[in-house]
């Protein structure tokens, strides 16, 4: 596996590794071994569409099922936790964060769909999720973010903003973004 870390005080580690192999990785180690959240954008016109979502749907369908019914009453800015499987061994978890941060649909690429504020307020429900996990399980010792590059493609939005936002807002929690 290929990592580079960004820069000596960041969380954030750059992986060309398959995103899903990696969660299972982690869920499946004893000891090293973590609780993964997958973050990823979601549109607010009930279309579970993209390159991730396509992928998402083969290993996971429930994580797209929870979004439709999700998405009829949700609003930009909310984000949706869906558990997909746990080691029931190790007690390692992985969900999925369906963050409803774009604001409609974006197939030309002409415009950007992606809205920052809702990202932003998206992004620090995953950083209190983790620290809700860590808190109230004991079984839990270590969470970590896996996420793919988001917020970019069809979503339209600058990949050095959203990086950005991801050292301010998941600073402290080891973060894996993965390229593929």
């Amino acid at each position: 596996m290929k990592i580079k870390r960004k820069n000596n005080t960041s969380s954030v580690i750059v992986s060309n590794q398959n995103i899903f192999t990696a969660i299972k990785d982690r869920i499946n180690a004893k000891n090293l071994g973590a609780t993964v959240i997958v973050p990823h954008c979601c549109n607010n016109n009930d279309v579970f569409s993209g390159l991730f979502a396509e992928k998402v749907v083969s290993e996971y369908p429930i994580v797209e099922s929870n979004f439709h019914m999700y998405s009829q009453t949700s609003a930009l800015g909310k984000t949706q936790f869906v558990p997909v499987e746990t080691n029931k061994e190790y007690g390692h978890r992985i969900f999925f964060a369906n963050m409803i941060c774009q604001d409609r649909l974006n197939h030309k690429r002409k415009s950007r769909s992606l809205n920052y504020a809702a990202l932003c307020f998206c992004m620090s429900s995953v950083k209190y999720h983790v620290k809700e996990l860590l808190i109230s399980d004991n079984e839990i010792t270590k969470v970590e973010i896996h996420a793919p590059k988001f917020g970019v493609g069809n979503a339209g939005g600058d990949w050095r903003i959203i990086h950005q936002l991801i050292e301010d807002s998941w600073q402290g929690i080891n973060t894996f973004i993965y390229n593929r």
